[in-house]
């Protein structure tokens, strides 16, 4: 019988899509290779074996009894496993084909190194620095704490965490490995008894390789392999359990391996830097968090006071004597941050066209409100549209203050453009996967043609790509396409055949998910109570601005239609196409992609990805953005 050479290790913890993108990986690159591959699910909820155990027969499933921690559970299954090298990977991981086979064939050639880890890439496509660094003995821990090796982040000393002072991209014999991705003999492991189970999460590979050079083996980092890592999917960065455990760590090692040599003070430090980081995650987040909108609060009630001010200066020539003139500037200022919430303003996208649409979105419901208002305590309908508009105009300009000066980064929540990047049958199986964007259908890019990765650098600024690996697309040339893209582009990654798309913009957060939905929305009660409500909501609105609309030609033809949109003869969107098996709508006043000379397998499929994801808000935008195509 010939011996097993690979066993592959995953640990699962409440990230079943993002480990099926790696078992998706991970089958290709094992292919034609003796080896074996264990998924230890962490999570006591046997959810993740459920869905995985039917999509990858061949790999073993162990189900944990509790979250014992990543180390334990690696232990638990590399005893198990047959394999003359272990390689423990993460589940938010991709790796490419050849990774396998140029791990063994290394190791075999090298028989003084007990240990090997590649190069690893963010999911933006930026170099991840732990992937090689060198132990924290307390000098480098200090400059590591004290942020001097961010200062300095190519320097010998001040970053010799990081090993900055070596080539990223070229092999280099180091002293710490990062356990995402790390081949080791099994042999070393049964002399060192695997990881100390004292560790939870974080540290157990700098204690592996602590022990691995204490027993006279080195640790090789591989800078010509590349794997993608999605980095922290189980642990949201910044969180004060990541703060407790990431520190927590590295004070127990600091304990076991440095007492007597200054280990006392850089436990002392470590102390004091998780208490630190505690108080500023618990704090700061919240914080940071409410100070856009407390501005944008300042901003509306100034503006709605200048408002007032002109009104009576220049216009009305009269103070309002009702009792609500007192207070209705705080209470229009609250209502309208409330709508213009609802309405997109906080979503992350920064451009003023979304300013501008969700503040009017905000404006129209105000002026609904007021008009349902007793005559006795109304305000004024002027001081509310020019306290909207300058409302809007002050917070468009302070976004553009805090953007252009990168206090808050520009991230739209509706993207200029997705494109898809593979054949023709993965981009229609990533069509039926996508949440419906009212930007229209993706980009498909093909990866067989020549010229595709030209393609790749006019793709425009915060855009979404999305990688399909298929047949004939291979994780090594996403892997350099992502390297390529490095920047602000969202990437995304599916594979052929899987029932999930998965990324991660950053490491504070914790990964995008976009997975297949089992039903139609547009089927379920509560959201075509919703439809209607909308259409009512919008009919009504058009109707209260009625005298102002009237002018334009548009806004004679809308007044019909929200007629008959309250008469439900209508409804505000409806499909492009035929509708054919779909949940049933009445006749649209728009339709929900633009037909022009559009065919109609395309119009099918926007009808199908609407009725799946419908979302009210989704009518209220394209009401607005088709309001002038009115006949």
């Amino acid at each position: 019988m010939v011996p097993l050479k690979l066993s592959i290790i995953i640990v699962n913890y409440k990230v079943s899509f993002f480990t099926e993108q790696c078992l998706c990986s991970v089958e290709r690159a094992i292919m034609g290779t003796n080896a074996e591959v264990i998924v230890v699910n962490n999570d006591p909820d046997e959810t993740a074996i459920e869905y995985l155990r039917p999509r990858f027969p061949s790999v073993r499933f162990v189900q944990n009894t509790a979250n014992t921690g990543f180390g334990a559970a690696c232990n638990l299954a590399w005893k198990q496993a047959g394999g003359e090298l272990i390689l423990f990977l993460n589940p938010d991981t991709l790796i490419p084909e050849d990774l396998p086979a140029r791990f063994i064939t290394f190791l075999e050639s090298h028989p003084e190194t007990g240990a090997a880890g590649p190069r690893m890439i963010g999911g933006r496509g930026q170099f991840l620095p732990e992937s090689k660094r060198s132990f924290p003995s307390p000098m480098v821990s200090f400059f590591k704490l004290s942020g001097l090796s961010a200062l300095f982040p190519r320097s010998s000393l001040f970053n010799r965490y990081a090993l900055g002072q070596l080539d990223p991209n070229q092999p280099h014999s180091v002293d710490v490995l990062a356990g995402a991705c790390m081949v080791v003999r099994a042999s070393v492991l049964h002399l060192l008894g695997g990881f100390d189970e004292q560790f939870f999460m974080y540290g157990e590979d700098i204690d592996l390789c602590f022990r691995i050079r204490q027993a006279g083996f080195g640790s090789q980092y591989l800078g010509d392999i590349s794997i993608l890592h999605f980095k922290g999917e189980s642990l949201r960065k910044g969180s004060t359990g990541h703060v407790r455990m990431f520190y927590g760590a590295m004070r127990v090692f600091v304990k076991k391996h440095y007492a007597g040599s200054g280990g006392w003070f850089l436990s002392f430090f470590l102390l004091a830097a998780i208490r630190l980081r505690e108080l500023a995650a618990f704090a700061g987040r919240p914080f940071r968090g409410l100070l856009i909108p407390l501005a944008d609060s300042g901003l509306t009630l100034l503006s709605l006071l200048l408002a007032e001010q002109v009104w009576i200066q220049l216009i009305n020539k009269r103070v309002f004597d009702v009792p609500f003139a007192a207070y209705a500037p705080a209470v229009l200022t609250a209502v309208f941050l409330v709508a213009a919430a609802a309405g997109g303003l906080y979503d992350r996208n920064y451009r003023a066209s979304r300013i501008f649409l969700s503040t009017g979105f905000a404006v129209i419901f105000l002026l609904a409100v007021y008009s349902l208002l007793p005559e006795s305590i109304r305000f004024s309908r002027g001081v509310i549209l020019l306290g909207g508009l300058l409302s809007a105009l002050f917070i468009a300009v302070l976004r553009g203050i805090l953007v252009g000066n990168g206090w808050i980064p520009e991230e739209p929540a509706t993207l200029r453009q997705r494109w898809v990047i593979g054949g023709a049958e993965a981009y229609r199986e990533v069509c039926r996967l996508l949440p419906y964007d009212t930007s229209g259908l993706p980009v498909r890019i093909d990866p067989e043609g020549p010229l595709w990765k030209k393609e790749l650098r006019a793709v425009p600024a915060y855009s979404e790509l999305i990688f399909c690996a298929a047949q004939g697309f291979s994780y090594r040339e996403i892997l350099d396409a992502v390297v390529l893209l490095r920047g602000t582009a969202r990437l995304r990654f599916h594979a052929a055949g899987s029932g999930s798309i998965v990324g991660s913009d950053s490491a504070a957060d914790t990964g995008t998910v976009i997975v297949a939905p089992g039903t139609y929305r547009l089927s379920q009660s509560y959201y075509r109570r919703m439809k209607r409500m909308t259409d009512v909501f919008i009919a009504i609105a058009l109707l209260v601005t009625a005298p102002v609309s009237m002018f334009f030609a548009a806004g004679r033809k809308a007044v019909a239609d929200a007629w008959r949109v309250l008469m439900a003869h209508k409804t505000w969107i409806g499909y492009a196409g035929q509708g054919n098996d779909l949940p049933g709508l009445a006749r649209g006043v728009f339709p929900v992609y633009d037909r022009g000379n559009t065919a109609n397998e395309i119009l099918d499929q926007a009808d199908r990805l609407y009725a799946r994801d419908y979302d009210w808000m989704m009518d209220i935008r394209l009401v607005i953005k088709n309001y002038g195509n009115l006949q």
